[in-house]
């Protein structure tokens, strides 16, 4: 138990009317005891006579009470019992948030027509509205960040793509077509379409999309991209070896590149990488084209005029298996030229590669070839526009893998897909990437639907952390911030009313500062008060009793006054009592 003095003038004891704990009087000091115990419903103040000065006031009771109050919100429960002359208080049970301190003087004007203000009261915010408020602002935020992201930080995949390939029966038509198959599996449409070859595929990756022939997607043979037409395509990666080989009538002897001046040698259609191959081998060889007849035949229409003898040669580039490659070897009066001068064109061709094609290898029993063929290969490349969505980028090259990750006849398993020396485009970060370290975490245990839509997602994972903290920051103090400004504006008016009560003297209508202070009163009970402010918005109320005492006592001091004979002179603040206190 502790006590709370206030200064009071000598006085007694009186009994509490509900036979409770009684806190007793000593001279010049005034005692309220507090115990513990069930919690307080309501503090009622009695006046019994007149204001005398030589007892505590209304005031000094008041803040007493007040005082007793604010200690014993730090605790479970508390009784006041305050004694003195002429006065007393009387507890009962009831919670101290809601408790109220009333002067049974003013307690019809305070307290008509109010519901006392109990747990679950409309009239106060809750921690628990606030919290429920908070979430939803913040679940619509997160909403409103996950629809942005949804529609414009990372749009979605399309569902259709096209796939420029090559010629009718070429390699590069067999292999768009089990892409297309592939990425089907995940609901990608591919459409493939032929061209001539990788120099048109280069273009169609170039013109603007809205060009009827534009492709998404294309093959392009290494070293068939110039410098001034590599922007907006990138790579996604080395293929096979494409071979490049000559064959000529076996009559014409051991030809090589050097000797086919005036020969009628067939290229390769215009667009062609084949055509593009034959003519840098010329020109590295320092071998004037206008000096040979370059024809511009398909591969197997050039393959027949080759075995009728109405051409001497064919250069095309192709895969050692193609079914005209085949064709060829098997051919008895059509030869295979092994080229001398193979590692010299790798160094002066970057983009091509030396290789030996071993005799017997395509029929080891008959001997096809005959023997081994040296030669130079370039690499088919899978190229697509430099805006390809990145997952559609990783179905490409988890495709690749699957189609070309197997052995070949001139390849080791695993050798290809690759991007080793992929210099002549580029190749972008996701797509190193996925050759570097595999697919992303999500694509491997989730469907690719599923999967895309966590890493579109994941994009906005940070920002959206941050808005969901701001929100449960920022958004309580939202909601408290208009009923603080309106706390506040009370205060002033309190206060304002309180200066005219201190300034009241013969003259002054207290029936105007009483209607006054009422109408403070009444907007303080009528708006709604977060927890948060149930301290501030107490201490008002508090306040308000007590600018109502000041105004009782000062005006029946102005009425004993009046009512005191003339020439009588009132007695000094503070003078000692000219009377004792009444018998009990």
């Amino acid at each position: 138990m502790s006590s709370i003095p206030v200064d009071a003038p000598p006085a007694g004891g009186v009994l509490d009317a509900s036979g409770a704990s009684i806190g007793r009087v000593a001279r010049g000091r005034a005692t309220a005891s507090m115990s513990q115990g069930p919690p307080l419903e309501r503090y009622a103040m009695r006046n019994c006579g007149l204001p005398d000065p030589n007892r505590p006031s209304h005031r000094d009771l008041d803040a007493l009470v007040s005082t007793a109050l604010l200690h014993g919100t730090t605790t479970d429960a508390f009784e006041v019992m305050v004694m003195g002359p002429g006065m007393h208080f009387v507890s009962r049970k009831m919670k101290p948030a809601h408790a109220r301190i009333d002067s049974d003087a003013r307690r019809a004007d305070d307290t008509a027509g109010a519901e006392p203000e109990r747990k679950g009261s409309p009239h106060v915010l809750g921690p628990a509205r606030i919290y429920r408020a908070t979430i939803v602002a913040a679940l619509l935020l997160t909403g409103i960040a996950l629809a942005v992201a949804w529609w414009t930080v990372r749009p979605a995949p399309p569902k259709r793509v096209v796939l420029t390939a090559g010629s009718e029966g070429g390699a590069y038509l067999a292999f768009a077509q089990r892409y297309a198959e592939i990425l089907a599996r995940d609901g990608v449409t591919v459409e493939v379409r032929t061209s001539p070859g990788s120099i048109e595929n280069l273009r169609r990756l170039r013109v603007p999309r809205s060009d009827p022939q534009a492709a998404d997607i294309g093959f392009l043979q290494s070293g068939t991209v110039p410098e001034t037409e590599r922007a907006g395509v990138i790579g996604l990666g080395y293929l096979y070896y494409e071979p490049a080989w000559l064959f000529v009538r076996r009559d014409l002897g051991d030809v090589q590149v050097t000797g086919l001046a005036g020969r009628r040698i067939n290229a390769g259609p215009q667009g062609s990488g084949s055509r593009a191959l034959m003519l840098s081998v010329l020109r590295v060889a320092t071998i004037d084209p206008t000096g040979l007849e370059l024809l511009t035949l398909e591969p197997e229409a050039a393959a027949a005029a080759l075995r009728r003898g109405d051409i001497d040669g064919v250069f095309l580039v192709a895969k050692l298996d193609a079914p005209v490659v085949r064709e060829l070897f098997s051919t008895p009066d059509v030869k295979a030229v092994s080229w001398q001068h193979a590692e010299a064109l790798q160094r002066r061709l970057p983009d091509v590669t030396r290789i030996t094609a071993p005799a017997g290898v395509l029929d080891l029993r008959a001997g096809v070839p005959d023997r081994d063929i040296v030669t130079i290969a370039a690499r088919a490349t899978l190229a697509a526009r430099e805006d390809l969505h990145p997952a559609i980028a990783y179905l490409l090259v988890r495709a690749a893998k699957e189609i070309h990750g197997g052995p070949a006849l001139l390849n080791a398993a695993r050798e290809f897909p690759n991007i080793t020396g992929l210099a002549e485009i580029d190749v972008p970060e996701d797509v190193e990437h996925l050759y570097h370290s595999g697919a992303p975490f999500l694509y491997r245990y989730l469907p690719y639907w599923l999967a895309n839509l966590l890493m579109r997602l994941w994009v906005l994972a940070i920002p959206l952390a941050a808005v969901s903290a701001a929100a449960s920051n920022w958004l309580p103090r939202l909601l408290t911030l208009r009923p603080s400004f309106r706390v506040e504006g009370l205060y002033r008016q309190a206060k304002a009313v309180e200066a005219k009560v201190a300034a009241a003297g013969p003259g002054t209508d207290f029936t105007t500062l009483q209607s006054e202070i009422d109408e403070v009163v009444a907007q303080a009970k009528a708006f709604k008060v977060p927890a948060s402010l149930l301290e501030p918005h107490y201490a008002l109320r508090g306040r308000l009793r007590l600018i109502r005492l000041d105004l009782d006592e000062a005006r029946a001091r102005l009425l004993t006054l009046q009512d005191r004979p003339a020439g009588t002179a009132a007695p000094a603040q503070g003078s000692p009592p000219d009377s004792r206190p009444a018998p009990h």
